[in-house]
């Protein structure tokens, strides 16, 4: 793919490696560590996720007139991403380290498979599709405040 379509793509392997960090704090019973972990995670998902559907998708409905499934089955994906996580939040309340491996191992499943679909089909896609509009968007992107997105995180 030549790289001016590349615009788009976004290192999703922090999160996972987040994860990772997760296992092994709670593993060492540094759970303080393992909370703070978690929730810099959390942070930097639920903007990542809002700069989606906040930016990303709407753009990528506007300016195409393809169908809309592949946003639909990403925002699917999110919103099971959410209650995944949620769920990871309730079982690091116990402190319970193979409790929340247990609860991890979906979340790295659900989470390697959502970013196949964006790095092998959709980012490539948009990232052609939205070529034209490439500035707009990126200066978009800049400047999103996450505080305004309309999905709210339970946690």
């Amino acid at each position: 793919m030549k790289e001016e379509y590349n615009w788009l793509f976004h290192e999703h392997s922090v999160s996972e490696e987040m994860l990772e960090e997760c296992i092994e704090q709670a593993d060492l019973n540094l759970w303080s560590d393992c909370e703070a972990t978690f929730g810099a995670l959390m942070s930097m998902l639920k903007k990542h996720m809002a700069m989606e559907e906040e930016v990303l998708f709407p753009a990528y409905e506007r300016h195409t007139d393809l169908p809309r499934n592949p946003v639909e089955a990403l925002r699917s994906d999110h919103d099971q991403l959410v209650q995944l996580f949620c769920d990871i939040d309730e079982v690091l309340k116990t402190r319970d380290s193979e409790h929340l491996v247990d609860a991890i191992k979906p979340v790295v499943v659900a989470m390697n498979h959502h970013h196949d679909k964006e790095e092998n089909f959709f980012l490539p896609m948009a990232g052609h599709l939205l070529l034209p509009y490439r500035d707009s968007i990126i200066e978009e992107m800049k400047n999103f405040d996450p505080s305004t997105a309309s999905r709210q995180w339970p946690i």
